[in-house]
């Protein structure tokens, strides 16, 4: 293995925007939703351009609950609804479970780890609703691969603690547990604690979570997950 599986015992996935796509369906997403709360044909660029402007504030903040973010951009494109909006959280969770895609060698590099004996832990934040992230690794087909899984903000406050628990429960040191993740905030946080770190450089339509990008320094920065699976 290369340097950066050197004496790694343990690999920790983050889980949205690393093993599965979830982001690039955003856009089809919204569409569909402004077309439930009945947004005409002239506005629905309006709306999608709102709407995603709403989701990116509430992913960086870690707000869940996506009827705010539909209400909210009504409003800025000058439409009054009335109505319940509450549905609109779970039809966008539900959306988004069927639209997101698994990345392309997150199959063979999960399985290339526990053939080497790795042990391997999917450390991902939640979606707000208890329980779900866990239904939603489960129906990506990848939950097989992974000894622990653990969801920041049910589990533990911060997927730094994750990790820190993994590292009790294994016996580990810090500088043994490779943490793999797309956003820079996680990433910074895990080195400071000594954990090691590999980024994933994943673009999508949202921007704000990804702002602290030039101060994070991880380990490694890849473009995908094929092109970590080639350095092994």
């Amino acid at each position: 293995m290369m340097s950066i599986f050197r004496d790694i015992r343990l690999c920790a996935f983050d889980f949205d925007g690393t093993l599965v796509d979830s982001y690039s369906c955003l856009p089809d997403i919204w569409i569909k939703i402004g077309q439930r709360l009945g947004v005409s044909t002239s506005n629905a660029l309006l709306f999608l351009r709102e709407a995603l402007r709403g989701e990116d504030e509430a992913d960086k903040k870690e707000i869940f609950d996506r009827s705010h973010v539909a209400l909210n951009a009504l409003k800025r494109i000058g439409v009054r609804y009335d109505k319940d909006i509450r549905f609109v959280n779970g039809l966008y969770w539900s959306l988004r479970v069927k639209s997101s895609r698994v990345q392309p060698c997150a199959h063979e590099l999960l399985r290339y780890l526990k053939e080497k004996e790795i042990a391997v832990a999917c450390v991902s934040g939640s979606d707000g609703v208890n329980s779900f992230k866990k239904l939603r690794i489960r129906l990506s087909g990848l939950e097989r691969y992974f000894d622990e899984i653990i969801v920041a903000g049910e589990d533990v406050k911060s997927k730094v603690e994750g990790l820190e628990s993994l590292a009790r429960r294994y016996k580990l040191r810090p500088s043994e547990i490779l943490l793999i993740d797309d956003k820079p905030k996680p990433i910074s946080e895990a080195i400071k604690a000594g954990f090691k770190t590999v980024k994933v450089d994943f673009k999508g339509p949202l921007r704000l979570g990804w702002e602290s990008e030039s101060t994070c320094k991880p380990k490694l920065t890849v473009g995908s997950l094929c092109e970590l699976l080639m350095l092994v």
